[in-house]
C-alpha cells in the first residue's frame, strides 16, 4: 500500500491494465470529471475531463475565453464547478477544500 493510500485511501489509486494483461497501480494525483462552471447564463466550462500522474507535466492551451484560468480557480478551490467533481491526492476538493489546499 502506497502512502498516498495509507492517507487517503484506495480512490487515491487507478489502474492500469498492460497488453499482456498485467495489472500495474498507478498513483493519481489529480483527477476532474465533468467539470461544468456556468456565470449566470454563460458556460465557462463544460464536461473537463482531465487526470495528471505523478512525473507528468501538463499545460492547458487554448483561445482567450477558452476557460484556462476559470479551470485552474476551480481546481485550486478559489471557485466552486456547478457540477462535476475532482480530487488531489485523493481529497474530493468539493467536501473538503480546506484539505484539498494543503496539498498545492
Amino acid at each position: 500500500m502506497s502512502e498516498l493510500e495509507r492517507k487517503n485511501g484506495p480512490s487515491a489509486v487507478a489502474e492500469t491494465v498492460t497488453k499482456d494483461g498485467r495489472r500495474i497501480g498507478t498513483e493519481v494525483l489529480f483527477s476532474a470529471k465533468d467539470i461544468t462552471k456556468t456565470f449566470g447564463g454563460t458556460q465557462a466550462l463544460k464536461g473537463v475531463e482531465l487526470e495528471i500522474h505523478p512525473g507528468e507535466i501538463v499545460g492547458l492551451v487554448g483561445e482567450n475565453g477558452a476557460g484556462k484560468t476559470t479551470l485552474l480557480r476551480v481546481l485550486s478551490t478559489l471557485s466552486r464547478a456547478t457540477s462535476g467533481s475532482a480530487t488531489l491526492m485523493g481529497v474530493d476538493l468539493k467536501e473538503d477544500p480546506d484539505k484539498a489546499r494543503d496539498h498545492i
